[in-house]
């Protein structure tokens, strides 16, 4: 779902008693299982600000029967630093839950929470990420857990050709009542899963998670589970939406199943603005290269443009078109190697921005495949938001700068 769905999460979870059939059986997880599959949490945000909110339903047939409705609205800052190699985010989220447990019905804000971290690119679609953080106790007629809760989030992900393959694990240490000092929450972790391929606009795939308790207490029996669904995606263009159901495989100590359906929308609210104004409008001219001699004719047949959309690097229809144009150029003419050059506009880091380059520069290369060329004569190559053609300040959207060259020789 491109580089704003690529690493955002939702930050929180369930209250403690939806994990509850009644009684005692209270479960640990304060992060609710499965809340982050679908997103590729360890690729890097390009810079900005995001906007990201998962509702779920979730049904147990059990004695008493168990219903809940969450919602989980997450304010996401990628940040203009870099440490370490990484880049630095944070997040923060401010649940809601509406819960009935066998016709008693309970509703309000519940846990809020705040993750800092940072997300490393490492080429070749593969990228990880680690945040800290924790939820602040909170008594809200028993949605919330009145304890500090320390948690730590690691993921990797593959995001190459369209995939989105995400391994993402939650550990939570859950501290003593602040109120009572009884331990009285276990610790918890839980493991989401992500196996998506995108489809132009549309995303599909199976989609899974588990979560289990790591410690206990006195009168306490441990609960774990794993379930298995899918999810369909579809992007609008700014906004991003997601649906995905799950069912439980297998359960210990929740004495029933659970069922649930979550939607995501994901929203970006702004990118960096850049600090100087843009140049110039005699410059963009001059940026444009002139038709090499001999012939302006000769030349357009050897040279050819593909554009992509932000953050993209699917081959939409019309670039289709220039491609296939540029393969029945190279089959005619006496064509010994091929060029294939990815660019970008100026939004984001210069790391991400590089690998983005190569990933359009390899979609261009096997569309001229698919169109009959031998993939031995063509070489790609990215250069990430340099070689502007149209020379703009760092973080704007500059459609012509979204490209990939082809040049025959």
């Amino acid at each position: 779902m491109g580089r704003v769905n690529s690493a955002l999460l939702a930050a929180v979870g369930i209250p403690a008693l939806l994990c509850a059939a009644g009684g005692s059986a209270y479960a640990g997880s304060v992060t609710e299982a499965g809340e982050t599959v679908g997103l590729a949490l360890g690729a890097p945000l390009p810079e900005g600000w995001y906007f990201v909110d998962t509702a779920s339903y979730i049904s147990r047939s059990n004695k008493p029967d168990v219903e809940a409705v969450v919602n989980i609205p997450v304010i996401a800052w990628s940040t203009p630093w870099d440490a370490f190699g990484g880049h630095v985010e944070a997040y923060a989220a401010f649940p809601q839950d509406i819960l009935n447990v066998g016709g008693h019905y309970s509703s309000g804000f519940y846990n809020p929470a705040l993750l800092i971290g940072e997300a490393w690119d490492f080429g070749n679609g593969v990228s990880f990420s680690n945040f800290v953080g924790g939820y602040a106790p909170m008594k809200a007629n028993g949605l919330a857990t009145n304890n500090w809760v320390f948690n730590e989030r690691a993921a990797i992900s593959y995001t190459a050709n369209d995939w989105n393959i995400t391994a993402h694990v939650i550990y939570g240490i859950v501290g003593t009542d602040v109120v009572t000092h009884l331990h009285d929450t276990p610790d918890y972790l839980n493991y989401d899963l992500t196996f998506v391929k995108s489809f132009g606009k549309w995303s599909f795939g199976p989609v899974g998670y588990g979560s289990t308790d790591t410690s206990t207490y006195r009168g306490y029996t441990q609960q774990s589970q794993f379930a298995l669904g899918g999810l369909v995606g579809y992007n609008f263009g700014p906004v991003n939406f997601q649906i995905y159901m799950t069912h439980d495989l297998t359960e210990t100590g929740y004495t029933g199943e659970d069922t649930r359906a979550f939607l995501r929308w994901v929203v970006p609210l702004f990118a960096a603005e850049p600090a100087p104004p843009p140049v110039a409008p005699p410059a963009a001219p001059i940026a444009a290269p002139p038709p090499p001699p001999p012939a302006p004719h000769v030349e357009a047949q050897r040279q050819f443009q593909v554009f992509f959309d932000f953050d993209k690097s699917d081959i939409t229809d019309a670039a289709a078109k220039v491609i296939l144009a540029a393969a029945q150029s190279a089959k005619e003419g006496n064509i010994v190697q091929i060029t294939v050059t990815g660019h970008t506009d100026t939004v984001g880091s210069a790391k991400y921005n590089q690998a983005l380059s190569e990933r359009r520069a390899s979609a261009v290369k096997s569309a001229l495949v698919s169109d009959g060329l031998a993939g031995g004569e063509i070489t790609t190559v990215g250069v990430g938001k340099t070689g502007l053609l149209v020379p703009t300040a760092d973080g704007v959207r500059e459609p012509q700068n979204r490209r990939a060259e082809i040049v025959l020789q």
